[in-house]
């Protein structure tokens, strides 16, 4: 790659020192044209600030990615160092964090922290990390067209308000511990969701093996 003009960089079960400096080179080479980065660390990867090895070269060069689209998965450790320096996250549409390890759902609080305080917006969010930080950022942020929430099931009432996204959700994924009941206009919580989202084209939600039954059979 003598003239490298990547736009989309995927490297996934990096586990080792090596590998880290194998992405970094990619980065600074392609740091004017790379529009997508999703980076998958292996759980048993236990570098810490695995994530700043990646970028430091460009936060030593000053020269921020101009990302279009972020996807991390087990790069919370310990933290977030050097992601304000590195990414320049106006320009991030669409973000993704998935954590294996409990301890990476609390290292998360810092990341939603720093969103709220930056008022970070995002097309596309996608995470199993949801903890109140999480939640207040969703309420104070807006112009979600994609949410997607990969998480410990729980009840509809412990998800975000959604009034900010109302006007632009188009896709929403919301599991939760106790399922919905089919018909849906017996539930006042489905009902909010769907007759607010004016332009809702996707809703997955949890049903019992009863209602899903129910449900599929109006599309025989």
């Amino acid at each position: 790659m003598k003239t490298p003009a990547l736009s989309s960089l995927t490297m996934t079960d990096i586990t080792s020192f090596e590998a880290t400096e194998d992405v970094s080179s990619f980065l600074l080479d392609n740091r004017e044209s790379l529009k997508v980065l999703k980076l998958k660390f292996l759980e048993k990867f236990t570098l810490r600030d695995k994530l700043h090895n990646i970028v430091y070269p460009i936060i030593e060069q000053q020269s921020q990615l101009q990302l279009h689209s972020l996807y991390l998965r087990n790069a919370l450790s310990p933290g977030v160092p050097g992601w304000s320096e590195a990414f320049d996250f106006t320009s991030i549409r669409r973000f993704a964090l998935f954590e294996a390890h409990i301890a990476g759902n609390t290292r998360s609080k810092e990341v939603w922290n720093m969103f709220q305080r930056t008022g970070q917006h995002f097309e596309s969010l996608i995470t199993n990390c949801e903890n109140d930080a999480f939640v207040e950022f969703v309420e104070s942020s807006q112009g979600l067209e994609q949410l997607i929430l990969c998480g410990a099931l729980r009840l509809i009432s412990d998800f975000p308000k959604l009034n900010n996204h109302f006007d632009t959700l188009k896709c929403l994924f919301l599991p939760q511990e106790a399922p919905w009941e089919f018909p849906f206009s017996t539930n006042q919580d489905v009902v909010g969701i769907v007759s607010n989202c004016k332009q809702l084209e996707q809703l997955c939600i949890t049903l019992d093996y009863n209602n899903q039954v129910l449900l599929f059979s109006f599309f025989k």
